[in-house]
């Protein structure tokens, strides 16, 4: 496909995500897990949902219409969903329901509506989003645009149906952000990219926006092309990825005859899928034991112990094979309440 007015939007969204972001740096690592939904029935922004960057989107007719006047190079629209931001140590995903009518009729003229996820350690460098576009040499278009550190790398589709549904999802188990479109008929893959080169320390996040876009004195009106029904949603995490845990502790008499004489015994069993690379509990007495995959974990001990697996709060944390982690707690007690 040839480039057109709108693959070539690159320096766009260059100028765009600056702007952006510079007003997100409050949605911290403390509000990293990605959730919520809105179908801007109301005609009024909820402002503990949506910062707007840019004015071109206004919530109005029962959803988020982005509307340009045609004159200059680009004009745009962005709402920054500030409500909380995606994890990565979390599957999550974001979707919302797009419809782009305009008809571009000159070369090079172009409008587009979609979903955004940027790196909040380098906001202005680091993105991947998912659009719906017409194009005066392409026609309608689906397509995801994607930069890293300044590089910039697209791909589009022809698209002949006018709405869609477009989806940007994480897999924390590969680090990899995917996008997709449904027209009616399930979803269809855009394009995966993986986030390692966004070189994110443990408590970055991703932040996520919907932006609207026309350019080359191009001019949207009302009810062309808007957004709406957008859902975010944080996946339980470590439960779709571990299927069981069990904690065994035990005293091992050798002779009913005399009490005295035993060891303490304790097992771990733990069985997961292939993206968990090791698991690590730690005992109320804070001391470790680290378990590596082999299909199905397992680790039993017979050595005389004293206190070291007593009753009590045991935090499990699993590492995933792209060197992302995540905890949870498992509390272990005996029947009666005494540790054996």
């Amino acid at each position: 496909m040839s480039r057109s007015g709108l693959s070539r939007k690159g320096c766009v969204m260059k100028r765009l995500l600056p702007v952006f972001f510079c007003l997100l740096l409050f949605c911290s690592a403390a509000m990293a897990q990605l959730n919520g939904s809105d179908d801007f029935n109301d005609n009024v922004r909820d402002p503990s949902k949506w910062s707007i960057e840019e004015s071109g989107l206004n919530e109005v007719n029962g959803r988020l219409e982005f509307t340009s006047t045609g004159t200059g190079d680009e004009e745009k629209g962005t709402w920054g969903w500030i409500a909380n931001a995606g994890s990565q140590t979390r599957d999550w995903s974001i979707t919302m329901t797009a419809v782009n009518t305009s008809t571009p009729a000159v070369s090079g003229q172009w409008s587009a509506i979609g979903l955004f996820v940027v790196n909040s350690a380098d906001d202005d460098r680091d993105s991947f989003g998912v659009l719906l576009g017409a194009s005066g040499d392409d026609g309608r278009l689906v397509g995801s645009f994607w930069e890293t550190d300044g590089v910039e790398s697209e791909a589009w589709e022809p698209l002949t149906p006018s709405t869609a549904t477009l989806r940007i999802s994480y897999d924390a188990s590969t680090g990899e952000l995917s996008s997709e479109y449904d027209t009616g008929g399930g979803y269809s893959s855009v394009t995966s990219f993986d986030v390692s080169n966004w070189s994110m320390g443990t408590s970055d996040t991703f932040y996520v926006a919907i932006v609207g876009l026309s350019g080359n004195d191009f001019a949207v009106s009302s009810g062309q092309v808007y957004a709406d029904n957008f859902q975010a949603i944080t996946e339980p995490g470590i439960s779709n990825h571990v299927s069981f845990v069990s904690i065994g502790h035990a005293r091992n008499y050798y002779y009913t005859t005399a009490p005295d004489e035993y060891e303490y015994e304790f097992s771990v069993e733990v069985e997961t899928d292939d993206s968990i690379t090791n698991i690590t509990f730690t005992t109320p007495a804070d001391e470790a034991i680290s378990i590596t995959n082999d299909g199905f974990f397992a680790i039993e001990s017979s050595t005389p112990l004293t206190n070291r697996f007593e009753d009590g709060n045991y935090t499990v944390i699993v590492t995933y094979s792209n060197g992302a982690s995540e905890s949870t707690v498992i509390s272990f007690a005996q029947a009666d309440g005494v540790s054996p």
